[in-house]
């Protein structure tokens, strides 16, 4: 109790309230914090999302997260987890790429459930790009979806995205 959450007019959420802190001891990243006209302590999030109409707060993803695709805000989150979100796909991610003309260009690696996915793996591609279009817009439909056996992996257990992204990135340099 006590505390409020905003979403600005792009989706960045703020904290308020009087548990929120004052910044770091070392002084990094002051410009994160705030007080409010108020006197309410105010933190910008690096997370986009929204408050519903009953106070609820949805994350959507991250601010690091989002990329332009010809002038559109498009979420890398969004995009993973439609597609991961398939019965036909057991793991998904979602890189951006430079592209000169459309600013960013996404290029996704899934894993398929081989149990539910039997046919050609261009086939599966296409209608997994085709799917993000119809949910997601546009913008969002990955340029390349490759269908590949595993994905990079950390210590963790988690997605190397970083690994991802060269990979990607290299699929890129030898299409040229």
């Amino acid at each position: 109790s006590g505390v409020e959450v905003e979403a600005d007019a792009s989706g960045r959420l703020t904290i308020s309230g009087a548990q929120v802190a004052l910044g770091y001891r070392d002084g990094r990243e002051q410009d994160r914090w705030s007080i409010g006209r108020d006197g309410r302590r105010r933190f910008r999030t690096d997370d986009i999302g929204h408050v519903d109409p009953d106070g609820s707060v949805r994350v959507l993803g991250r601010v690091d997260d989002v990329v332009q695709v010809a002038g559109t805000s498009v979420s890398l989150s969004a995009v993973r987890a439609h597609l991961a979100g398939d019965h036909r796909v057991t793991q998904a991610e979602v890189v951006a790429l430079d592209d000169p003309a459309w600013g960013s260009q996404l290029v996704a690696a899934v894993v398929p459930a081989r149990a539910a996915h039997s046919g050609p793996d261009e086939a599966l591609a296409e209608d997994l790009a085709i799917a993000v279009e119809a949910a997601l817009g546009r913008a969002a439909r990955p340029r390349a979806v490759h269908v590949v056996p595993s994905l990079p992996t950390m210590e963790s257990g988690k997605v190397d995205r970083q690994a991802v992204q060269v990979w990607a990135q290299g699929l890129a340099g030898s299409s040229r």
